[in-house]
């Protein structure tokens, strides 16, 4: 019955709420279940299947391309990063001024 845990009852239907409906919330776990087990199967991909010390002993050329390359994609990453706010920011204060 409701009334043996009114608590329980009512943080069911906040959580039903807040989830939009009963699929929805099933949905959520599945996902979060999903994101889960792929975070434990890459993790476990990069300890036991990559071989790290081959991987870090390299020969002078190959290191001096691949810390270019690197240093390319650093700067690409740190662009899209800080780039992309400045111009939301910039497009929505355009449109409210408008």
């Amino acid at each position: 019955m409701v009334s043996d845990n009114l608590d329980e009852f009512l943080s069911s239907v906040y959580t039903y709420f807040t989830e939009r409906g009963f699929w929805r919330g099933v949905a959520i776990r599945v996902t979060n279940l999903l994101t889960f087990l792929f975070s434990i199967a890459f993790s476990t991909l990069l300890f036991l299947v990559v071989n790290w010390a081959s991987l870090f002993d390299c020969p002078p050329q190959r290191c001096e391309i691949l810390g270019t390359l690197s240093l390319c994609l650093l700067l690409r990453c740190v662009e899209l990063l800080v780039g992309k706010p400045a111009a939301r920011g910039a497009a929505s204060a355009a449109a409210a001024g408008a």
